[in-house]
């Protein structure tokens, strides 16, 4: 990760909002949210425009056992083809 530690956003991610720049574009991570009500987990990131507004969701899943859904984020090629662990060193963890 660019001008940052990944395993400190990771953790990061697990308790507040983050985002990312990667390939001039902004990731914001919403962080890891444990749902009452229904006792499961939920793990969203949505691309954003220039500008700060939402644009897509590039992840949103939820799963009652929080270590099942973060090793489905970590897998899943949604950056451009590539894994989370296989782009994070094209990313650069930025200002929300």
């Amino acid at each position: 990760m660019i001008n940052a530690n990944v395993n400190e956003f990771i953790d990061h991610t697990l308790y507040e909002e983050c985002a990312v720049m990667f390939h001039n574009k902004k990731y914001f991570f919403y962080g890891l949210l444990f749902h009452e009500e229904n006792k499961t987990y939920s793990y969203d990131v949505a691309l954003w425009d220039k500008a700060g507004n939402h644009v897509k969701w590039i992840f949103q899943e939820t799963s009652p056992r929080s270590e099942e859904l973060l090793e489905r984020f970590y897998n899943k090629p949604i950056w451009d083809g590539k894994t989370f662990r296989e782009a994070e060193q094209e990313m650069e963890w930025v200002d929300c």
